[in-house]
């Protein structure tokens, strides 16, 4: 799997209801990948975070 781009899209959203436990945690799966060169998340104001 070297040199390929996983892709994986979230909406998190901080508005909880009375029956919500409010957690703005995500996890996100790799699939068969063991190892990885970075993360990037993209935030709704246009930056970009790179996590390596």
């Amino acid at each position: 799997m070297e040199n390929e781009v996983l892709t994986q899209t979230r909406i998190v959203s901080s508005q909880q209801t009375w029956r919500s436990q409010g957690g703005l945690i995500q996890q996100v799966g790799l699939g068969d990948c063991s190892i990885i060169k970075n993360i990037s998340v993209k935030w709704p104001s246009a930056e970009e975070s790179i996590l390596s």
